[in-house]
């Protein structure tokens, strides 16, 4: 049965994260389905998409742990050996595109005025009680 599962990574620029991310997909037998990344300040981000073969958490076939079981512990090793902090959650079921369940449109809001706190969150909260999804900030 195919799981999927989305993984983030965060920590200090460097050459090869993606390929310790990528190594860590590989060995756990995993499928990387999409991915969106980003440098913030001196901060290297990542959000993957994942797929993986397996039952639920408990199962452990002749081939050994759950997907779910290899790819926690894949995960605390790398956060160890490589300095990463890195979260990743089961999903339920296949991921819908985005736009196909939500009818969207894109939409561009351009805000101008003088910098303050809180602005950002009280722009957000508005777009939020309107049900607008911002993909991009």
């Amino acid at each position: 049965m195919k799981r999927w599962f989305a993984l983030s990574a965060i920590g200090r620029d460097r050459p090869g994260i993606v390929a310790d991310l990528a190594e860590l997909i590989y060995e756990c037998d995993c499928n990387l389905e999409d991915s969106s990344m980003t440098i913030l300040g001196s901060e290297f981000a990542v959000l993957l998409l994942l797929t993986g073969e397996g039952h639920g958490p408990e199962s452990h076939g002749p081939e050994g742990p759950d997907v779910e079981a290899r790819l926690s512990a894949a995960c605390k090793r790398v956060e160890w050996e490589k300095r990463l902090t890195v979260f990743f959650r089961p999903l339920d079921g296949e991921p819908v595109p985005y736009g196909v369940s939500h009818h969207a449109r894109g939409f561009e809001l351009q805000a101008v005025g003088v910098d303050r706190a809180g602005i950002v969150a009280r722009t957000a909260r508005c777009l939020a009680k309107h049900a607008v999804s911002i993909t991009h900030m």
